[in-house]
């Protein structure tokens, strides 16, 4: 049996528009089970594409009080296009900021007046990153290496490179 053809434009676009939706829907999920198991701070509704939050607005989980969990869904159709650091990293095709510069700005513009956010970037296929402004990188006292989990002092390494 021979390969699938290489998706098309138009069809890694409705997979990543599904993706984002996905996304979305677990929103939901844990709006429900955050009622349910009445959560200290739940998430009291879902926005989807929501105006005026800069990059990260394709999903965003409303908490009763902030931290409010915003998301930007990055979606491969396969491996040839990992979402990983250089991914994030890379300027974009006409020679703009780097998806990572635009959560950067994303990040100021939410948290302009001091009020704490969470930045999510979901995608498939592996664990989800999360920048937080309650993430260690926040204060003036870094964790020391040993004890980290090795995950994590990577993406410590990687913070120091950004």
């Amino acid at each position: 049996m021979s390969d699938l053809p290489a998706p098309s434009s138009t069809g890694v676009r409705i997979a990543g528009d599904r993706y984002q939706w996905l996304v979305a829907w677990q929103g939901c999920v844990t709006a429900v089970r955050d009622a349910e198991l009445r959560a200290p701070n739940p998430v009291v509704a879902v926005g989807v594409e929501v105006d005026g939050v800069g990059n990260v607005d394709d999903v965003v989980l409303y908490r009763r009080t902030p931290p409010h969990t915003y998301t930007q869904v990055k979606y491969a159709a396969d491996s040839s296009t990992p979402v990983n650091e250089d991914y994030l990293l890379k300027l974009s095709d006409q020679g703009g900021p780097s998806i990572l510069r635009k959560l950067a700005r994303a990040w100021q513009q939410l948290t302009e007046d001091g009020t704490p956010v969470d930045l999510l970037t979901p995608r498939p296929r592996s664990s989800s990153w999360t920048f937080s402004t309650r993430c260690p990188c926040r204060t003036s006292t870094m964790p020391t290496r040993s004890g980290i989990p090795r995950r994590m002092a990577s993406a410590m390494l990687a913070r120091v490179r950004w």
